[in-house]
């Protein structure tokens, strides 16, 4: 029958079941033994004997699904209905199973997961054209003209925003100097916009005794008026991710005006400048990207949030 030395498991099948009734049987009629005797004996619940008994007159041996055959939560007929009628009539525009989920919901025709309004569909032969995935976007190397940066402080900066989970929704934005570490400008608001970014960059450059550069007003009215050159002339580099306040047309319009050259892209392509202390003092000025990027390990994020690094101009390297 299947079964191995020791008590019945407390899931058999019909044919196991069958087969220990007639044991059951045999010992009733050949030795007049008690179902209770003949049931300790092959180690099964006298309970549980009567119970298969009861259901092998009806011929129910086979234990029955958990739960009803239909589930109380499926859908109705109807409601399927609505959901193909609802997808089709707007499939190419949508172009996805989660639109008209969240549509029948509104209009309250019907209400349905975006998982479940996608297996009907599957089920009604629908098929839904899903946008695909955005390509990788190639690394994002640095312009030739940084490479002709004099690595010093005081010339390349760079800056993000932190967020705080305590005091929602509160950000800070940084600005430091990429080569000193120098803390040069902290701006705290409940707001993260290019208004902070601006206001972020201009301490820093007062700090760096550059705020000179801002007062060209002849340079800045033409930058209101829409002209703005590109970055790749202008002196002072600034690193910082893709968010929507870096990349936006007003902060670009700033960065112009106060001659900052923006660089964007993750941390971890930002080596060739964030390892600028990693070359020798000797070949710091004249060293390329391509060599900064070889040289040394990878900063971690302690050396600019735990103080580590993070120094005054007093304590720079000659």
């Amino acid at each position: 029958m299947g079964l191995n030395a020791g008590p019945v498991p407390p899931r058999v099948d019909a044919y196991v079941k069958a087969g220990l009734l007639e044991l059951v049987a045999h010992a009733a009629r050949e030795g007049g033994w008690s179902t209770r005797r003949a049931a300790a004996l092959l180690g099964l619940d006298h309970v549980r004997v009567l119970r298969w008994q009861a259901r092998a007159v009806v011929g129910r041996l086979d234990d029955a699904k958990p739960g009803p055959e239909i589930a109380l939560h499926a859908l109705l007929p109807w409601e399927r209905e609505a959901i193909v009628k609802i997808a089709e009539e707007r499939l190419e525009i949508d172009r996805s199973h989660r639109k008209p989920a969240h549509r029948g919901s509104r209009l309250e025709v019907f209400h349905a997961s975006e998982s479940t309004v996608l297996r009907v569909l599957q089920a009604a032969g629908i098929k839904v054209a899903e946008r695909p995935a955005r390509e990788r976007r190639p690394r994002r190397e640095w312009p030739e003209w940084v490479e002709w940066v004099e690595l010093v402080p005081d010339v390349i900066t760079i800056y993000d925003f932190t967020h705080f989970r305590g005091v929602r929704p509160w950000s800070a934005i940084a600005v430091m100097d990429v080569v000193s570490r120098y803390w040069l400008a902290t701006v705290v608001s409940p707001e993260e916009t290019s208004t902070q970014v601006e206001v972020a960059s201009t301490r820093a450059l007062e700090v760096l005794g550059k705020a000179h550069l801002l007062d060209d007003e002849e340079f800045l009215a033409e930058l209101r008026g829409g002209q703005v050159p590109g970055h790749d002339a202008f002196p002072l580099p600034a690193v910082s991710d893709n968010g929507p306040q870096m990349t936006s047309s007003a902060t670009r319009t700033f960065m112009a005006g106060a001659r900052i050259a923006q660089h964007f892209g993750p941390e971890e392509l930002l080596g060739g400048v964030l390892r600028a202390r990693s070359v020798p003092a000797s070949n710091r000025r004249a060293a390329t990207g391509d060599q900064l990027l070889a040289a040394g390990r990878p900063l971690g994020r302690e050396r600019w949030s735990g103080g580590v690094g993070v120094v005054g101009r007093q304590g720079l390297e000659p």
